[in-house]
């Protein structure tokens, strides 16, 4: 069994079904070269003749559309946070008294 698609692989699945059976804008599946051609060689989205216009066109293939019914994987847990200890103790200038003036001993 192949493993699920990531969020981004996800992406560019959902986004080529938009189009239909003509194939969806390369520019509307908002994902990079890396990702798209990882899908493409994955069998997940397939490249359609280009339209009249000159776009390049993708389409979700049905092992895509397989792929996207399957449970998509957990986030790892976080670990929870905690606040660390003061490096320097703090001084409260409320009670605070200052330091006794030194007397010059050498007049």
């Amino acid at each position: 069994m192949t493993e699920p698609p990531n969020a981004h692989e996800r992406k560019a699945l959902q986004n080529g079904m938009l189009g239909g059976p003509g194939g969806e804008n390369e520019a509307q599946l908002y994902v990079g070269q890396k990702i798209r051609d990882q899908v493409i060689a994955k069998g997940w989205l397939e490249r359609m003749p280009d339209s009249p216009a000159g776009n390049r066109l993708y389409r979700t293939t049905e092992a895509g559309r397989a792929a996207l019914k399957m449970e998509a994987p957990a986030k790892p847990k976080r670990p929870k946070l905690t606040m660390l200890k003061p490096r320097l103790a703090t001084l409260d200038t409320r009670t605070a008294k200052p330091p006794p003036k030194r007397r010059a001993d050498h007049e």
